[in-house]
């Protein structure tokens, strides 16, 4: 080609700019997040075999956050989740629904042993349409059990989350 160079080389030159400007509104930004989740747990022993006990669980609670004006603030929760433990450690596997006082929801799931599991997010609805991310949480803080299957206490997590745009 005359005066113009090799067409095919400005074509490719030029497509990350291209593909930059197509993808770059549609990528979500990475928030943080530090939240308290307190609640209370009851909790089922499904069965046993020497030192090894598997249970159900359903805690219910509040979530609160550390950051100011966070759209994790002042919601309600419900968690479901199976336990198995041993004298070698145990492992948690917990799904979650967080709802706020509109009532847009946040689902997600939690695995890992019960000192610090991964979080993550699976989607939700209303302002949490699209939520992606997660993270790890911790036990915060225990409260005297009210009997042998129901008790009490509270949880850190902390991470990142994106919402669809």
């Amino acid at each position: 080609m005359k005066g113009g160079g090799n067409t095919d080389s400005r074509i490719a030159a030029s497509l990350p700019l291209i593909l930059a400007s197509v993808a770059g509104p549609a990528l979500a930004q990475e928030l943080p997040y530090d939240i308290k989740l307190c609640g209370v747990q009851e909790v089922t022993v499904i069965d046993r075999a020497g030192d090894i006990v598997i249970t159900h669980y359903v805690t219910r609670g509040i979530v609160d956050s550390f950051l100011p004006n966070h759209p994790f603030d002042k919601l309600s929760y419900e968690c479901r989740g199976l336990t198995h433990s041993s004298k070698e450690g145990g492992e948690l596997a917990t799904r979650c629904t967080f709802l706020d006082a509109e009532g847009h929801k946040a689902l997600g799931y939690g695995v890992g042993p019960p000192k610090e599991w991964r979080w993550t997010f699976l989607g939700g609805t209303g302002k949490f349409e699209g939520i992606s991310g997660g993270g790890t949480a911790t036990p915060f803080a225990a409260y005297p059990k009210l009997s042998p299957t129901i008790g009490a206490g509270c949880n850190r997590a902390t991470g990142t989350y994106s919402l669809k745009k």
